[in-house]
């Protein structure tokens, strides 16, 4: 039930319709066959140089 109600915009849908609208307004460019020799992931996390930028921690 709540799900409906979430999903279907709940009451009057202004919030629901503007979102619509604003992603409709954004364009992503497909780049296919490019060259990725150069790409990099890495980054500086925490003072540390990492190749990937993924981290852990606790929750709750």
């Amino acid at each position: 039930m709540f799900y409906d109600y979430a999903d279907g915009g709940s009451w009057s849908e202004s919030t629901y319709r503007a979102n619509e609208d604003d992603l409709q307004a954004i364009k992503f460019r497909q780049r296919v066959a490019i060259d990725v020799n150069r790409r990099d992931t890495g980054m500086e996390m925490l003072g540390k140089k990492v190749t990937m930028p993924v981290a852990l921690a606790r929750q709750g």
